[in-house]
């Protein structure tokens, strides 16, 4: 990431992170323990798989089957309450820069309004405010639930099958070289999107303030050519954006389905020809199998993230244009 874009993501946590701390704390304990629960899910696959094949002890089968239950209701709560405060502060921050935003242009001279088109300002005030809140959104979520789910996943596929683990991990590096090139179109095409979504709301807010002229001079068939050109484009980046992010599926899956069929293969070989257990095998796969949304998610961060730094360019261009005409606080 560009030396700029860091600097402009500390000044965003500084700014909206920080005043949202309350709600964003109660979110990331919730996080943690979704990751938790994941990882001890695939755990406990260990002991049921062993308990019933092998041992075949129905009171541990029995004990263990309500310790899932105890999981998986923990995770479900913690999933409510992360979504429900990771909402509240993003709401909360969409509403703060909204305001600011306003405040910044109404203080503005004649001048300014001359200068800057209406349109843009508007985008700015809405779509801008929106990128605000998704990328402390995109942060929280990627750096606290996906990475400790993951790192929980790969430590007990670790520590049931550490050969087996090394051999997953080892596709890894692939993936971050193929996601590392979209990563570059993203940031062009949603620039380009932003800017045809600037020239539609134009081309509306001429229309409507100008409707006179244009049914005295029939200008109908030009402003619809306009539009037609401004909603083609909106919808050929917003393709482009949509082509990028579909990409990284692919990848992901092509490299999962290798991963995992080896390490089944492998697997398979180890429990039948050298003894080790079926749990261990189980818990392996389970958590093997876990572990490929979250990298998938966190893959695709760097793309969705891209996007939204777009707009957090364009919110903090608009609040640090100097105000030319500043008024006495007494006056």
């Amino acid at each position: 990431m560009k030396t700029f874009d860091k600097s402009l993501l500390m000044r965003l946590f500084r700014d909206s992170f920080r005043k949202q701390i309350k709600n964003y704390s109660y979110a990331i304990v919730s996080m943690i323990l979704v990751a938790a629960t994941t990882a001890a899910s695939a755990w406990i696959m260990r002991d049921i798989v062993n308990e019933m094949i092998i041992s075949k002890d129905l009171a541990k089968v029995l004990w263990i089957s309500g310790l899932v239950f105890v999981i998986f209701a923990i995770k479900g709560v913690s999933t409510y309450t992360q979504t429900f405060f990771m909402s509240k502060a993003g709401n909360r921050i969409i509403a703060e820069k909204q305001q600011e935003l306003y405040d910044h242009i109404l203080a503005q001279d004649a001048t300014y309004f001359q200068k800057n088109q209406s349109s843009d300002l508007l985008t700015r005030i809405t779509y801008n405010a929106q990128a605000s809140r998704t990328v402390v959104e995109i942060l929280v979520a990627s750096f606290v639930r996906d990475a400790l789910t993951l790192l929980g996943l790969v430590s007990v596929m670790i520590i049931q099958q550490p050969l087996l683990a090394f051999g997953a991990l080892a596709f890894g590096p692939l993936a971050l070289f193929g996601i590392r090139i979209l990563i570059k179109k993203a940031r062009y095409y949603m620039q380009l999107e932003l800017s045809s979504l600037g020239q539609l709301m134009h081309i509306v807010q001429e229309t409507t303030r100008g409707i006179r002229v244009v049914k005295s001079f029939a200008l109908e068939p030009m402003l619809k050519g306009r539009m037609d050109k401004a909603v083609r484009d909106i919808e050929k980046q917003s393709n482009r954006m949509a082509r990028l992010e579909a990409a990284t599926s692919p990848i992901m899956e092509t490299l999962a389905g290798i991963a995992i069929s080896g390490m089944l293969a492998l697997s398979g070989v180890l429990v039948l020809r050298y003894g080790q257990t079926p749990g261990e095998l189980m818990s392996f796969i389970t958590a093997l199998l876990l572990a490929y949304e979250p990298a998938k998610r966190l893959a695709r961060m760097r793309i969705t993230l891209e996007g939204g730094m777009v707009g957090v360019r364009g919110l903090f261009e608009l609040l640090d244009h100097p105000i030319a005409l500043k008024e006495k606080p007494d006056a």
